[in-house]
């Protein structure tokens, strides 16, 4: 007599490409409090820049499927209105970017 065996295994984690950030664009004016990133595959880094390159705030995420970003630099204060961009990779070395404008 033989009983089959399923093996429960994880889900694959979702490619970047699936990546969504909103909203886009940021109004504080409209009841926005912080900026969703979703859709995140496992072991992810996540970085904010200015436009000028200026690193404005950097996380590592293992095994998040969503972070808000708070608005926030590294050192915890307010960021000023404009564009920013963001930079996100993963463990398997799969890179997603993009712009968001804070109104």
């Amino acid at each position: 007599m033989r009983a089959d065996l399923k093996v429960g295994l994880p889900a694959v984690a979702p490619a970047l490409e699936s990546l969504i950030v909103y909203p886009n664009p940021f109004k504080a004016a409209a009841g926005h409090s912080y900026i969703t990133f979703e859709a995140l595959t496992k072991e992810v880094t996540i970085r904010i820049f200015t436009l000028s390159g200026e690193l404005v705030r950097k996380v590592e995420l293992p095994f998040q499927y969503s972070w808000n970003w708070d608005l926030k630099n590294e050192q915890g204060e307010d960021v000023a209105r404009g564009i920013y961009l963001y930079l996100v990779t993963n463990e398997a070395g799969e890179m997603r970017r993009g712009k968001i404008a804070v109104l």
